[in-house]
């Protein structure tokens, strides 16, 4: 993004929820910013990307509708330039995808599969959907998973957050003390080291999920299949975090790791909902909840590592 210094001339409007904010130097295009759903956006970032002008009557129009162009002016996707880039997150141009649907490609899938696009975020998948001439937003394959493991998280949240604390045993005569899970060392260091297994397999699970299938010698696998299991064991790591802790928020440098913890966890099932439930909800809403949860995610994933490195050293040192 521009320095202030740099920038000229900054529009913002905001409209029902939605902010949008241009940077312009010279008449031309430095940057864009967007809360919320912006359909011009791809176009927008081969204006920033070539520096192209933006005219005196398209900035007047912006402060009037939002807009740069017209709906006359707007190109449906099939008519961006080659090198236009349409996924952001893996980076896949409109050339790219052209020349996958000209080998065969009739579907959102096969596209998916053969250049990675709408494989991280799925903001782009309405404009794969464009792009075959497709009406309507489909359904993820494994959507019910991805729903059902959302509210389960969801669910599991709220009883850290609402519910009393698991209770110990208060009787010696009770069958099984379950306990024994918070007091028996041993088993404390079992679930603490499944929980940190766990939480690295489902680390590894995203690279497949973000590296081109064309940029490397052989291919990851279904993408689906890497989504479904990062969602199946998603909700295996709650339940080992619940046998770990209790429900118990902790104090301390353990309430800031549960508490980091919960919001990945939260921001999971909102993305995980969010994608499992695109053909059912408004795309705005969809599109939205999926930028939001992701970028939650991926910030708070940043001092995990430090804050369980942290936790295991003062376990064992004290």
């Amino acid at each position: 993004m521009p320095s202030g210094t740099d920038v000229k001339l900054a529009i913002r409007i905001v409209k029902k929820g939605l902010i949008r904010k241009l940077f312009v130097n010279g008449n031309r295009l430095e940057a864009a910013l967007a809360v919320g759903e912006w359909p011009e956006f791809a176009r927008l970032q081969e204006v920033v990307n070539e520096h192209q002008r933006v005219w005196p009557w398209q900035q007047v129009r912006f402060s009037q509708t939002g807009n740069l162009w017209s709906v006359d002016e707007e190109l449906g996707v099939s008519a961006w330039p080659a090198t236009a880039t349409v996924c952001n997150c893996m980076g896949v141009t409109r050339g790219e995808l052209s020349g996958a649907i000209s080998k065969g490609c009739r579907d959102v899938g096969s596209l998916a599969d053969n250049t990675g696009a709408s494989t991280v975020c799925g903001t782009c998948r309405p404009l794969l959907q464009q792009m075959l001439g497709v009406i309507g937003v489909e359904a993820v394959r494994a959507s019910r998973l991805l729903s059902v493991g959302a509210a389960a998280t969801l669910l599991v949240m709220l009883a850290i957050f609402l519910l009393p604390n698991i209770g110990y045993s208060d009787s010696v005569q009770h069958e099984w003390h379950w306990d024994m899970l918070w007091r028996d060392g041993d088993i404390k260091q079992i679930s603490g080291f499944a929980l940190l297994g766990l939480s690295i397999v489902l680390a590894f699970l995203s690279l497949p999920k973000r590296i081109k299938p064309t940029r490397i010698k052989f291919k990851w696998g279904d993408f689906a299949l890497w989504r479904a299991a990062h969602v199946v064991i998603g909700v295996i790591t709650i339940m080992a975090l619940v046998a770990h802790t209790g429900l118990r928020l902790g104090h301390e440098l353990n309430l800031l790791l549960m508490l980091t913890f919960s919001g990945l966890l939260l921001a999971g099932a909102v993305l995980s909902g969010s994608v499992g439930l695109q053909h059912r909800l408004p795309l705005v809403v969809t599109r939205t909840a999926r930028n939001w949860s992701l970028w939650t995610h991926i910030i708070l994933l940043w001092p995990l590592p430090a804050l369980l490195g942290f936790h295991i050293l003062k376990t064992y040192w004290y």
